[in-house]
């Protein structure tokens, strides 16, 4: 029985260090995940499980409290699928880089943990366009490029699986608007449409 109880004792203090070893940590961070894209740019790419987000970032913790301040650096990748419509031929894509601050709020004593926090864009959209009864618009293409000009916020869940591993979940909403726009001549080849990208990430985060 003592052997028993001392064996017990010591697998709880196992668990008990793994736990407060898994937490959140100070320190340089890097995370990569896979986006799920949502309403508008789902429509606009045509497609939905497709890109990807790579991020670094530094942490530090805020006085006297178990909070996190995280401030980083993002590159987020959505390539498009052409889409075929009646005689036109489309394909569009977005790529943008981000500067992130978030709260990392730890949940009690556990693994798990709030994010919560802001995002300035520097959106690109590349589009091409066919049609099929015009050949002067075969390989019709525009760009725009908005520097930290378009706003965010996010919000999401990290489980600590390790000391230096945490798998994630966010949450993105963006801005864009009808910078998305393509034009030929001045004219809007695709209408008046605007875009708000939002889109689910899951990854992983590694702490060094």
């Amino acid at each position: 029985m003592a052997q028993f109880r001392a064996m017990t004792m010591a697998g709880l203090l196992l668990l008990t260090g793994s736990a407060a070893k898994a937490q959140q940590t100070a320190g340089w961070k890097a995370g990569a995940a896979i986006p799920y894209s949502m309403d508008s740019l789902s429509s606009f790419t045509n497609r939905t499980l497709m890109g990807l987000c790579l991020d670094g970032a530094y942490q530090v913790p805020v006085a006297d409290s178990t909070t996190f301040i995280r401030l980083g650096l993002g590159l987020n990748a959505f390539p498009g699928q052409e889409k075929t419509s009646g005689t036109l031929t489309r394909k569009v894509s977005f790529m943008s880089e981000q500067v992130t601050a978030d709260v990392i709020v730890p949940i009690s004593t556990s693994r798990w943990a709030l994010v919560a926090g802001i995002s300035a864009n520097n959106w690109h959209v590349n589009s091409t366009l066919r049609d099929s009864s015009d050949p002067a618009m075969e390989g019709t293409s525009g760009a725009v490029k908005k520097v930290f000009g378009k706003f965010g916020f996010r919000t999401g869940l990290e489980y600590q699986v390790a000391s230096r591993l945490a798998l994630t979940a966010l949450f993105q909403q963006t801005e864009l608007g009808s910078d998305a726009r393509l034009r030929k001549g001045g004219d809007d080849i695709y209408g008046y449409q605007g875009i708000n990208p939002s889109w689910i990430q899951v990854g992983i985060r590694y702490s060094f």
